[in-house]
């Protein structure tokens, strides 16, 4: 499973994330949620999550550097359950930890093993400097 493109949304009131219908085979997936080092949240599924993980995880041996990303990596990791409506809640502890809240224009990028959740303004931000359009 790969997932590509982006889709639009909004982080809800109640601090849930709605997956768009295009990544909709994600929610059955076991997901998990995690922050990425550039304070970007991502949703993997399970068997990713878990490569992920694992790749870091053979590093750490003799590396205090890669024994910190596992620990971030990990503990900023949490298992979402999806609704009918595909929407998920982000847990609280993740919550306090991203920077985008309840009500926040958000979008959905594709980025093959996961789906990342970038504030909107900064997704395209993100596009402008790196691939300015001609």
């Amino acid at each position: 499973m790969a997932f590509a493109g982006e889709q639009e949304g909004v982080i809800d009131a109640n601090g849930r994330l709605t997956l768009p219908s295009v990544y909709g085979e994600l929610r059955d997936m076991q997901p998990y949620a995690t922050l990425l080092s550039n304070g970007l949240l991502a949703v993997w599924p399970e068997i990713e999550f878990n490569k992920q993980a694992d790749a870091i995880d053979a590093k750490t041996a003799d590396d205090p550097a890669a024994q910190r990303e596992l620990r971030t990596f990990m503990s900023s990791a949490a298992k979402l359950k999806f609704d009918s409506q595909r929407r998920a809640t982000i847990p609280e502890f993740l919550r306090k930890r991203w920077t985008i809240g309840p009500g926040t224009a958000v979008t959905y990028v594709g980025v093959r093993d996961r789906v990342e959740v970038w504030e909107t303004d900064a997704w395209r931000a993100y596009l402008q400097a790196e691939a300015p359009v001609a």
